[in-house]
């Protein structure tokens, strides 16, 4: 094999773009492996880690693109550098038709000629490396812009810098690490689109936000506004800065009747601080700290959920005035699962759960643990559950399919699939695995087809488990609304035909898979 790389100086491409290109690359014939990245210094850690770093790359500075391929002979590489070239070139012509934003529209270099182009604006998006970030987030907020902002690698003390800033200029810091927002109807980021009504929510958490979103709408109510505040905020280094912001606009917002706070555990100092904020409130508030204690909670006045899919009903309820539907029916559900549990093969024992939403990776655990009390992770809260190879499964084993040990060098998996499709590959063709727990992101900035890229696989594995006499059950959940593109009614669809079981929610479909596992490892 030989690694072969082209710098291309002050050429500037964004990373989805650069993704994008790289994995086309990437599946022509006799290449094994394609990057395509600026030379930031972090590029070229993960270019290291992708075993694809070179002489040429070393000396690229953070204003060229680096192009590296893993190929197997020089004839592949010319024909991978052809296709690579036309797709840049591709892309230089639409640049310079339409700005590369169709309609006429222009593309504008800084956030000051942005604004003089059009007054009007109210809000920046920010999706930069880390040492950019924080200075063009700071140049938004000066400019009167509101700022979402999608990247992560920034400093608590620039986190803190911006957040009093906005604050002062009575504007909101959304991030660093904000997956999504719904702001006035319109879904930002990796986010579902629901229907407007009278729940307002702030969140740490992207994944938990959308799915406590997506069952309010499913209850047939609305959101008037859901905030995110970036998954550090509620730490103490932070002190919470957004959420006690957020928790201000959504008291005083009158198309809000209830509000909803989700989040890890806080830390100590700010847990007192934002609980004290929501005793003064005058509007219910309902709070979800992911596996946290209800005490301090109904101390501060505020109504407890233990999961996404319970801080729905209860928000539900208290906007109402009257009660919801029941959770679930625990008896039906344990029935069926024994009836699952009952077609596996001796040996089958063992939980998979292969997620795209951290946070419901963390609620699957929790949920889980009764039955289930170890459960190995990547992102384990206790130390001696956590893999030694994320790439490895040990036991019962949960899987953040979204973190940089899957990430690394490609879109987060809710946009491209891939990952995920080979991670449910291996588990399906372990013989000790019995049930395999999936989510499904849906959303304006996820993929167009996530269920329909799975259902295939899903449904080969399940025919393959059945030939080998074993019978795999896989479990899912949707994330999604019939407002966002993909339809959830239709990806549901594709699941089931694909023999997959699918549950109303996340927690609903941990109960599910677990309740299988129990059975099976009491077989």
């Amino acid at each position: 094999m030989l690694i072969k790389c082209i710098i291309r100086p002050n050429e500037y491409h964004d990373s989805v773009f650069l993704m994008g290109v790289a994995r086309h690359a990437g599946q022509l014939p006799g290449v094994q492996r394609a990057a395509l990245a600026m030379g930031t210094a972090m590029n070229k850690g993960l270019l290291k880690d992708m075993e694809l770093f070179s002489d040429a790359a070393g000396d690229a500075g953070p204003n060229d693109l680096v192009i590296a391929v893993r190929v197997a002979d020089e004839e592949a590489f010319a024909i991978a550098k052809a296709e690579i070239e036309r797709r840049l070139k591709e892309k230089a012509a639409v640049r310079s038709s339409d700005g590369g934003l169709g309609g006429g529209a222009r593309t504008l270099h800084t956030i000051g000629a942005a604004c003089a182009a059009a007054p009007g604006l109210n809000l920046a998006l920010i999706s930069l490396p880390g040492e950019y970030a924080a200075a063009e987030a700071a140049k938004a907020l000066s400019q009167g812009l509101n700022v979402y902002m999608f990247s992560d690698d920034i400093s608590y003390a620039d986190e803190v810098m911006l957040k009093k800033l906005a604050r002062e200029k009575n504007l909101m810091m959304m991030g660093p690490g904000c997956g999504l927002a719904f702001l006035q109807q319109t879904a930002i980021g990796l986010c579902s689109k629901t229907h407007s009504g009278p729940v307002g929510l702030v969140a740490a958490s992207g994944s938990g936000l959308q799915e406590t979103m997506v069952q309010i709408d499913r209850l047939g109510l609305g959101v008037s506004q859901a905030i995110g505040t970036g998954g550090r905020d509620l730490r103490d280094e932070v002190g919470g800065l957004a959420t006690l912001q957020a928790l201000d606009l959504l008291e005083a917002d009158p198309a809000t009747t209830v509000i909803v706070l989700i989040s890890k555990p806080p830390g100590a100092k700010t847990a007192a601080a934002v609980l004290e904020r929501v005793r003064a409130c005058k509007k219910p508030v309902v709070v979800d700290f992911i596996g946290g204690s209800p005490a301090a909670v109904t101390a501060a006045g505020a109504h407890f959920a233990a999961t996404f899919e319970e801080a729905a009903k209860l928000a539900a309820r208290l906007a109402r005035g009257g009660d919801v539907a029941p959770l679930s029916d625990d008896a039906d559900a344990r029935a069926l699962a024994a009836r699952e549990a009952a077609g596996l093969a001796p040996g089958q024992r063992y939980l998979r759960g292969i997620f795209c939403g951290g946070t419901l990776a963390e609620e699957a655990m929790m949920v889980m643990r009764p039955p289930l009390p170890e459960i190995h992770s990547n992102t384990a809260v206790m130390p001696e559950f956590n893999l030694k190879d994320a790439l490895v499964s040990e036991k019962h084993t949960v899987i953040d399919i979204g973190t940089e040990d899957f990430t690394r060098g490609r879109p987060h998996a809710a946009i491209d699939p891939a990952p995920r499709v080979e991670r449910f590959a291996a588990e399906a063709a372990d013989p000790s695995v019995a049930v395999i727990l999936l989510d499904f992101l849906l959303g304006y900035g996820c993929h167009v087809d996530p269920c329909g890229i799975m259902a295939g696989p899903i449904r080969d594995a399940i025919a393959a488990a059945k030939k080998a006499g074993r019978r795999l059950a896989v479990v899912a959940s949707i994330c999604g609304t019939e407002l966002d593109p993909q339809r959830a009614s239709a990806q549901r669809e594709k699941l089931v035909a694909a023999g997959v079981i699918v549950m109303p929610g996340n927690a609903q479909a941990a109960r599910f898979a677990g309740m299988i596992a129990a059975s099976a490892s009491s077989k």
